[in-house]
């Protein structure tokens, strides 16, 4: 018998794999700043992958802390499982601020892989490697031999061709295509809102009531886009046809927010319709005590009307909501179109008990 030790069997396969690879932006540096809250992204972070790989019959190799490394029966579930990532990660971005924001850089090749005692090895993997560096923030960056496995295959949003960069390690140079997260739906009608109140704040009417009729006419049943024509209509000194507007987006939405019944109750009140403003202006405290807007306006309605004790309590709300509120700033903001209207308002909020 020999005394020398068994030698340990090396099992080796090798395969034609797409293989992902994941990174987290900026890990490193946020986890020495602040290692309980990174932790807690990480976890999220993972768990979004996970389920996304699962779902398209991915197999995680390895994970190196906030890194993945994943392979797929085809480049289209790795494709797919990729785009899954990016959008739930920015659906996810959207709503939570920005330290707890979770940016991915991801590439993608098909390739040789050799898979050696449960670790993975060959130019599948460095491939894959090089191009997740490669990748901006919330991109995916992909080879050519999957962009043309995938482009008849899969909806690939937003692609650019970013030429035949030279990658470290990597002899052959190849085309390179990143992977854009497409505008989502209802984009440019949001972009049409959003540039119709910018306007409005900058006392640019004519342009702010033009934008507001673009974004109605990308989609005519959209309420919001009708909520916030009427407001730009009210602050150019046009309350009647505020009020056709408005009264289309609560037919469009039954379930309105305070926001639009707010903008009905303000029209009546620019029109002098005192007591139709004030049922108005109420149920939008109704739905939103919180809200300042619809207190202001039923202070302002209630001091023209001589109604000191409501329109004081009003004032009072005011003040809970916004601690801080002062006329002086209040009439550098206010946008507008006519000056005696805002001289008016501040003579009624003032007699409220504003300063």
């Amino acid at each position: 018998m020999s005394g020398e030790a068994p030698q340990k069997t090396i099992t080796e396969i090798r395969k034609l794999a797409a293989i992902m690879f994941t990174d987290m932006v900026g890990f490193s540096r946020q986890m020495g700043a602040d290692e309980p809250r990174m932790l807690r992204v990480l976890d999220l972070h993972n768990q979004v992958i996970q389920q996304a790989v699962v779902a398209h019959y991915g197999h995680v190799i390895k994970t190196m802390g906030d890194g993945f490394l994943v392979d797929f029966p085809s480049v289209v579930n790795a494709v797919q499982c990729a785009q899954q990532i990016q959008s739930q990660l920015r659906v996810h971005n959207a709503v939570m601020p920005r330290d707890e924001q979770i940016r991915m850089r991801i590439g993608i090749h098909l390739g040789d892989v050799v898979q050696r005692d449960g670790d993975v090895f060959g130019d599948g993997v460095n491939i894959a490697a090089r191009l997740q560096s490669l990748a901006a923030p919330d991109t995916i960056c992909i080879s050519e031999v999957v962009y043309k496995e995938v482009i008849k295959k899969t909806p690939l949003d937003a692609v650019v061709a970013l030429g035949r960069p030279k990658l470290k390690n990597i002899a052959e140079r190849f085309q390179i295509y990143a992977l854009l997260p497409a505008a989502p739906k209802g984009f440019r009608q949001k972009l049409q809102r959003v540039l119709c109140w910018t306007y409005v704040w900058k006392k640019q009417h004519d342009l702010a009531m033009a934008e507001g009729l673009k974004a109605i006419a990308l989609d005519p049943n959209d309420a919001d886009s009708y909520s916030i024509l009427s407001q730009a209509l009210n602050f150019a000194g046009k309350p009647e046809e505020a009020i056709g507007f408005v009264e289309k987006a609560m037919r469009l939405n039954p379930h309105y927010p305070a926001a639009y019944i707010n903008s009905l109750g303000w029209a009546y009140g620019l029109l002098g319709r005192d007591e139709e403003a004030i049922v108005a202006v109420k149920r939008a405290v109704a739905l939103n005590p919180d809200w300042l807007p619809p207190h202001l306006n039923l202070a302002a309605i209630y001091s023209n009307l001589s109604r000191e004790e409501e329109a004081r309590a009003e004032a009072t709300e005011m003040l809970r909501i916004s601690p801080n509120f002062s006329l002086e700033s209040f009439r550098e903001r206010i946008p507008y179109k006519d000056s005696l209207v805002t001289e008016r308002f501040l003579t009624a909020l003032r007699k409220a008990g504003l300063k």
